[in-house]
């Protein structure tokens, strides 16, 4: 679809990602003001760039399906193709274990990666949400700090309060 009426926040958020100290940056807004519509413009064009900023891929990943933040790690892995296993589930202890090791694995493989991934509609899978066990916002923290070369844009409908993050507030377009 076209993009309308919001060049001069794309271009907001393209100076934003040309500062190294930006790694997470999250849009925030009311559902339906076009959070995702403006985060899949930025992915586009970070595709289409010549030199990319990301020689390991651009990634998208819709959050909205998920019902709880233990789905994160495999729907974010299957997104960026990764070969991961979580092997020996039989019983919810072993299951846990595999939950971890999965996440490290999964840790271990962004290491030297640079890239960008979107997280679009993460806000019913933070931790005051989820509760203190694991949400979004601790996975976030542990990505930025497991993988320098990851950069982080995120649609949220409420702001992620993690050390780090840049914020660009959108309301609904302007009209006459």
């Amino acid at each position: 679809t076209p993009f309308v009426g919001r060049e001069a926040e794309l271009a907001k958020i393209r100076r934003l990602f040309q500062d190294p100290d930006c790694r997470l940056l999250t849009i925030v807004g009311l559902g339906g003001s076009g959070k995702t519509r403006l985060a899949l413009q930025v992915a586009t064009q970070a595709i289409g760039e010549q030199g990319s900023a990301f020689p390991d891929g651009v990634f998208f990943v819709p959050l909205a399906p998920l019902s709880a933040p233990e789905f994160l790690v495999p729907t974010i892995a299957s997104v960026l193709h990764t070969p991961f296993s979580r092997q020996g589930t039989e019983t919810l202890e072993a299951s846990q274990r595999a939950d971890q090791a999965l996440q490290t694995q999964f840790l271990d493989y962004l290491y030297e990666k640079r890239m960008l991934i979107v997280l679009d509609n993460v806000e019913h899978l933070l931790s005051p949400v989820c509760g203190e066990e694991g949400g979004a916002d601790l996975l976030i923290t542990e990505i930025l700090s497991s993988a320098p070369g990851v950069r982080l844009l995120v649609t949220s409908r409420e702001r992620l309060n993690l050390r780090g993050e840049w914020v660009l507030e959108i309301a609904g377009l302007r009209f006459p």
